[in-house]
């Protein structure tokens, strides 16, 4: 995918580093007694959400992740206010803090603020507008550079060129899928209406979700192309090769068998990590429905 400026990329990974961190801490602890995936996901709802996240970045750019945090640990422990963390995360020059509730969040960014002598920059991590995807728009339809012009007018839609982004053309054998981001009061009307229609054509339509898998690892959160594993893990057995090379009619899935022995919980592993009815793939999905703007 292209994004139009360095400020979405930045964006998008924070966004990430939000998901990758909220999954960690709301998965129960190694130490935890076993218990169902459901449960984890409802105690991690009780405890914290992920609107109580903050992003702290220095404005010295040879100051590393660890170096932040001890210096934000000291800032704590120097001041008298109770700020409670659930866990930290070390993320691309900075640091991702997940607050234990709002009151501790807001404590901590006015520390910040009044403390950091403006070495620092809080923030917290803005929700993304819902995404569609347009599917099988025919290309000279979807090539076309008033696309998003076309949209508003044959669909009679109430927005501007503004309120729908095109994020993504993903080219098939004859036609397109395309992905658009769009404000959520366009997202409720459009998905209210099922269909889109684009030039001489009607399109069908899906909500899309912003959900990076590698397809070497199986793991969530990068692209196959980043992925640090030395070996390929098929979706299907968990075995260490690829798919097409499989010769066992085992289902077992590698992404809730590693749920299974880090964070002691008791999840079916007997389907693929493609499967959509996946644990690890329901849970994952839940997290990145909670930083999308529906409202």
């Amino acid at each position: 995918m292209e994004y139009s400026s360095q400020l979405m990329k930045d964006k998008i990974e924070d966004y990430q580093n939000v998901i990758e961190g909220l999954n960690r801490d709301t998965i129960s602890s190694k130490n935890s007694p076993s218990c169902s995936y459901s449960s984890a996901l409802k105690k991690s709802k009780s405890n914290h959400s992920s609107a109580d996240v903050l992003i702290l970045k220095s404005c010295d750019q040879n100051k590393n992740s660890a170096q932040i945090e001890k210096d934000i640990k000291n800032m704590c422990n120097e001041s008298d206010l109770k700020i409670n963390v659930n866990g930290t995360k070390h993320i691309k020059s900075g640091l991702l803090i997940n607050c234990e509730n709002k009151e501790s969040l807001s404590k901590l960014k006015d520390l910040v603020s009044s403390k950091g002598n403006s070495s620092y920059t809080a923030s917290v991590p803005g929700k993304f507008n819902p995404r569609l995807k347009i599917y099988n728009v025919p290309a000279e339809d979807a090539t076309q550079p008033g696309l998003v012009e076309d949209i508003i007018s044959r669909n009679d839609l109430n927005a501007s060129i503004e309120d729908i982004k095109v994020v993504a053309k993903i080219k098939n054998k004859k036609d397109y899928n395309i992905i658009i981001e769009v404000t959520p009061f366009l997202f409720k009307n459009i998905i209210e209406r099922g269909s889109l229609y684009i030039g001489w054509h009607k399109s069908n339509i899906a909500e899309c979700f912003n959900l990076i898998k590698c397809y070497k690892c199986c793991k969530y959160g990068h692209t196959k192309n980043k992925c640090t594993s030395q070996v390929a893990i098929c979706p299907k057995c968990s075995g260490s090769h690829e798919m097409k090379d499989c010769e066992t009619e085992r289902l077992c899935c590698p992404n809730c068998t590693f749920s299974n022995s880090r964070f002691k919980l008791q999840l079916t592993t007997d389907h693929t990590a493609n499967d959509l009815s996946c644990h690890t793939y329901q849970h994952k999905l839940n997290l990145v429905k909670q930083k999308t703007n529906y409202c």
